[in-house]
């Protein structure tokens, strides 16, 4: 038997207030999102885990970071307790970049 595929629906119809970044991102690789992160951390220099699913639409960001930090990027994990949209309190991580590919920080 063979099964149709369902419609695919998204966040495009979100209420006002509900949407973020994401609902209008298109679909990022994995290397996009590490770009995008340690642009963020050259510039910010920290970003929280709410931040980075929110502003970049990165939804695993402790995953990009682990990867940042194989590839040569000095980036410390603080945690805290932080309210979402909905108001609820989330502990989450605060990343920090110390030091950055190539000295740039």
């Amino acid at each position: 038997m063979r099964y149709k595929k369902a419609p695919v629906t998204g966040r495009q119809n979100c209420s006002v207030g509900a949407c973020n970044s994401t609902a209008i991102r298109k679909h990022q690789s994995r290397a996009m999102q590490r770009l995008a992160l340690l642009r963020w951390l050259q510039e910010r220099q920290q970003i929280t885990t709410l931040q980075a699913r929110n502003d970049l639409g990165i939804m695993h960001p402790a995953g990009s970071v682990k990867e940042l930090r194989e590839s040569g990027c000095d980036i410390a994990t603080y945690w805290q307790w932080d309210k979402d949209t909905t108001g609820k309190q989330h502990k989450q991580a605060l990343y920090v970049l110390l030091s950055g590919i190539g000295g740039a920080a």
